[in-house]
Formats: C-alpha cells, sequence, structure tokens
C-alpha cells in the first residue's frame, strides 16, 4: 500500500468516528488535491465536523484536536469507484452457491473496509444482490453514525 493511500485511510477512519463537535489537525504532510498538476510540501490540514475548515503552510492553532502527524506522506483526496461488487468478490457463482444471505453481508463488510483502506471514499455497487445492505446503510445514517463517506447500493 503506497503512503499516499496510508494517509487517506487513516484520514478517512478518522473521519468516520468524528462527532459533531471533533476537530482533527494533520500536521507534515504534502498535498496532492486532483486538480492541479502541483504537490504542496509539508502542510497542515484542519478537520473540524468532517470538513476540510483549514489548510496552510503554516502551523495551524487547532485548540483540543487531535493530532496526527503524516511524517511527510501525501493527503489525496478521497477515490471514487462507480462500478463495484461488494458482494461477489470470488466471482458470480461462488458469491451465489458459496454464501447465505449473513455471510454475504459479512463479506460484503470485508470488501468496504478494504475499499476504505485503498482509499475509496465512494463506491456504488453493481451487483450486490442483497437489499438488506442498502437498508443497513440507510439505517447507519439516519442514526447519525458515519459508516464511511458515502455508499450507493
Amino acid at each position: 500500500m503506497t503512503s499516499a493511500f496510508k494517509l487517506t485511510a487513516t484520514a478517512l477512519l478518522c473521519g468516520s468516528a468524528f462527532t459533531a463537535s471533533a476537530a482533527t489537525l494533520f500536521t507534515n504532510v504534502d498535498i496532492f488535491n486532483g486538480t492541479e498538476n502541483k504537490l504542496y510540501e509539508d502542510h497542515h490540514v484542519l478537520v473540524e465536523d468532517n470538513m476540510i475548515t483549514k489548510i496552510s503552510a503554516e502551523p495551524i492553532e487547532a485548540g483540543d484536536a487531535e493530532v496526527i502527524d503524516g511524517q511527510g506522506l501525501t493527503m489525496t483526496p478521497g477515490l471514487i469507484d462507480m462500478h463495484s461488487h461488494f458482494c461477489i468478490q470470488e466471482g458470480m457463482l461462488v458469491g451465489r452457491d458459496g454464501y447465505d444471505q449473513m455471510a454475504m453481508g459479512a463479506r460484503a463488510h470485508v470488501s468496504m473496509m478494504q475499499y476504505l483502506d485503498q482509499g475509496f471514499t465512494t463506491a456504488r455497487d453493481a451487483g450486490c444482490n442483497i437489499l438488506g445492505m442498502a437498508k443497513a446503510l440507510t439505517m447507519v445514517l439516519l442514526k447519525g453514525r458515519v459508516f464511511s463517506q458515502r455508499a450507493v447500493s
């Protein structure tokens, strides 16, 4: 796994645990913003309430925010996968014949966590046959907890 993806995954996992008043400060990171052919070196990024609120080459005063030293790793925007298969990673027949609905849901959870580890913040599941997955995501989001940044089933 590359350094950029490790830091992206760290940022996402921290984001999934935020509460309404939480803040996280990433220090000493290089930033690739995805819109310019440029790497911003040795910057600091403040995230408040799940939103990036400040990016600076100068140190940022963030009060009691959790501080994560990026140690020169690269921070990137989250990746998007518009055609994924959370439920059938091993193939259609294995998924159909080898798993019941409960096991398929557990397998889909593993797939989603792998996506986060790889830096994906948005994925569209194009082949999952489990309505329960959409219901579970909806219920988690309705209760105000963030499972991941976005998921579409």
